[in-house]
């Protein structure tokens, strides 16, 4: 297999020119019975129990279904008997999908109900949807809130609301809800109350949680927008001395000798320096097989990622074609397949996530100047393939659609280094500003002759989600 390019000076392309494998979906009939409910049940952490019933019932049965688990220990024993509730509404297959999807309960709903998480994320949107949009964002609430932030909450909540209080305390916080729902204080069909919210949410200080209160393009009829309602704020840095977790998949090692990409090594090592001395929590995964690809990344997201970390950022280096990325052993991995770690993986919901990939995206080239090439190192995230709600995130392919991605041989990958330069010399820039830089350098030949001697023009390509300024460094108060 055949790497495609020699361009001289040390330089080869991150592209292989391979038939592409075909994967057939096969559909497969949708199972939803009274044995299925029962097998669902043994899958359910009681909390879990809790949200999906909150979710799925109409407000007509939040009083039953909040009486019965009032009455029972464990949750889990009430809830074949309570789903009879939900079971006689004809849409109650739909239910139980969008539940399941917004408890990310993804491998319940394949091995249970044989739908498959990327059916039920496309499908499960827009008018389709049959679950209360207001009962999602107060559920989105609860799973925002931590023990320490939801007794700020609920003492809150006593002071705006002190005759609608639960005479007994409740471990899971929807309890509540469904008790403010019958009592009158909250009415998630017409968002009564969720003034009430707001103020207690303001008590905890978790301002990102506010936000999910007010729909997109809501403005109240007497809002005034000024020139500071336009501000953006900042993601929040939890601890300086451990900022964030990064995940480096360094693919160098193939089947196929003339494949290997041994210079790789060294862009993993300048990497994982320089993200180190930014305090991130570095985890190495090299030479991914196709089967275990994502797996093996969600795994390792999953076991290092700590509730006071920051961000994520998320780094592949390996061959490619657009929209692919070649594995080990030699085949194609899709990259929605990858990037649905980044929205599936628990703790990432509202946290910022940086993914950078390097690999080919195509097998063109593009003279620039005068023996400039326009090359491709990322494969693409296109659009519709993964999740339209999915924010806080920043994509930063290192090259455009279509081309040739080139590396060093001997020093590794042009995006890489000059990333890295970048990294170390301007850690205090915004994350935007940063890829900005890099794209910049990338393309002045003559500054970063270093690096490039055979003069080859390498634009880099992001595009961003985020809804506030990222920073890898706490910015700084400066004083004139």
């Amino acid at each position: 297999m055949s790497t495609g390019y020699n361009l001289g000076h040390d330089m080869e392309a991150d592209f292989i020119n391979r038939d592409e494998m075909i994967v057939k979906c096969i559909p497969k009939a949708l199972l939803f019975t009274d044995d299925s409910l029962c097998t669902l049940s043994r899958f359910l952490e009681c909390y879990d129990v809790v949200s999906l019933l909150y979710l799925m019932c109409e407000s007509s049965e939040t009083d039953i279904i909040y009486n019965e688990l009032s009455r029972v220990d464990v949750p889990r024993n009430a809830f074949l008997d309570l789903c009879k509730h939900i079971y006689k509404h004809t849409d109650w297959p739909n239910r139980i999908i969008e539940a399941l999807v917004e408890i990310e309960y993804f491998k319940v709903l394949l091995d249970v109900y044989r739908v498959n998480r990327l059916d039920a994320l496309f499908n499960v949107r827009g008018s389709d949807r049959v679950l209360n949009c207001n009962k999602i964002t107060l559920y989105k609430i609860c799973e925002g809130l931590d023990f320490q932030h939801k007794k700020i909450f609920l003492r809150s909540m006593a002071e705006s609301i002190p005759k609608k209080m639960p005479i007994k305390g409740h471990e899971y916080l929807e309890m509540y809800f469904m008790y403010w729902e019958i009592s009158g204080a909250i009415d998630p069909s017409t968002r009564k109350g969720f003034d009430h919210v707001v103020k207690a949410l303001h008590a905890t200080g978790l301002t990102n949680l506010i936000e999910l209160i007010f729909p997109e393009g809501y403005q109240p009829e007497d809002l005034n927008l000024k020139v500071d309602d336009y501000s953006l704020e900042t993601y929040k840095i939890l601890d300086e001395r451990d900022v964030g977790l990064c995940v480096i998949v360094n693919q160098f090692d193939f089947y196929s000798l003339e494949n290997n990409r041994a210079a790789s090594v060294l862009d993993c090592e300048n990497f994982e320096e320089v993200m180190s001395s930014l305090n991130f929590e570095v985890v190495v995964l090299n030479n991914l097989k196709s089967y275990d690809f994502a797996t093996k990344i969600k795994t390792a997201v999953e076991s290092n990622f700590k509730k006071h970390h920051s961000m994520l950022v998320l780094t592949i280096m390996s061959h490619g074609q657009e929209g692919k990325i070649l594995a080990a052993d030699e085949i194609y991995v899709d990259m929605k397949t990858i990037s649905k770690v980044l929205y599936e993986a628990k703790g990432l919901t509202t946290k910022p996530k940086v993914l950078v990939v390097c690999a080919c995206r195509g097998d063109s080239m593009f003279t620039a100047h005068s023996r400039g090439i326009y090359e491709a190192d990322a494969p693409a995230l296109e659009s519709g393939k993964i999740r339209s709600d999915v924010v806080d995130l920043v994509v930063c392919y290192s090259t455009i659609p279509g081309f040739i991605s080139i590396r060093n041989t001997k020093k590794g990958s042009l995006f890489m280094q000059v990333l890295c330069e970048v990294l170390r010399e301007r850690p205090d820039l915004e994350v935007c500003e940063i890829f900005t830089m890099v794209n910049k350098a990338l393309m002045n030949l003559k500054d970063f002759r270093a690096y490039n001697p055979a003069k080859i023009a390498h634009p880099c390509e992001f595009n961003s989600r985020l809804l506030k300024k990222l920073y890898f460094k706490k910015k700084r108060n400066t004083t004139s």
